[in-house]
């Protein structure tokens, strides 16, 4: 079976991100896209249960179990439930059981780990949350883990407005003589949901003086990024 994933990210090596392989496939489908529908809990899967119960025609579950590894968020009658709805898959940042069943099933399942204990009914979770995305969280932690070292300090920005999402990955990286604006030793990337507006670059110009001011910063490196498009300053 021809494995596309090499040749897309030979292709498109400036658009595609890679989360970190932290996650095990348990899943009867292999391969599996859609579009992203998101939900946040913790150790609840009241929103799974909710969501899987509805049209999943073309779609994907990703769920931002915070890493919990002390309750499954998935067992194999919500999974067969995905399935009969539609649902092309479900991506778990947490764990799921039954993995025996759900390995059966014709479902795309990826997970951080199993754990037979289910998890409690309270309501809870957020769908479809314009906060961070899951997997540039992910891959801020990874970059954080990649380069343990001291002369990098985290600093990673974001706000919102009623129309715009903007995310901001940062580092402060400390010379001999100054302080540099990057994100670990790359330019760092102001992540726009829409196309900046003049009050977002303003509020966007405002937080990095702020920042280089308290920082003693003489040198910044940067990437802007919106709608595809990307300018490097």
């Amino acid at each position: 079976m021809k494995d596309l994933l090499p040749e897309l990210c030979d292709q498109f090596e400036g658009l595609v991100k890679v989360v970190e392989p932290m996650f095990t496939s348990f899943g009867g489908k292999e391969r599996f896209s859609g579009q992203i529908v998101t939900l946040k809990c913790h150790e609840d899967n009241s929103k799974v249960r909710e969501l899987v119960a509805q049209d999943g025609t073309g779609k994907v579950l990703v769920v931002d179990g915070g890493g919990s590894l002390r309750r499954a968020l998935l067992g194999d009658l919500l999974a067969e439930k995905a399935v009969t709805n539609g649902w092309e898959g479900m991506i778990i940042y947490g764990c799921i059981r039954d993995v025996n069943a759900i390995v059966g099933i014709n479902l795309g399942v990826h997970a951080l780990a199993t754990h037979p204990m289910k998890t409690q009914k309270r309501g809870l979770g957020d769908i479809n949350q314009e906060v961070s995305p899951l997997f540039d969280e992910l891959f801020v932690s990874y970059q954080k883990n990649y380069h343990h070292d001291k002369k990098f300090s985290l600093i990673s920005f974001s706000f919102k407005d009623n129309s715009n999402l903007i995310i901001c990955p940062l580092t402060i990286h400390a010379f001999n003589s100054f302080n540099e604006l990057s994100f670990y030793g790359n330019p760092f990337e102001i992540i726009s949901k829409n196309k900046l507006s003049k009050s977002n670059i303003i509020s966007i110009l405002n937080k990095i003086k702020e920042i280089e001011k308290k920082n003693n910063v003489k040198k910044i490196s940067l990437l802007l990024s919106f709608n595809g498009c990307h300018k490097s300053i």
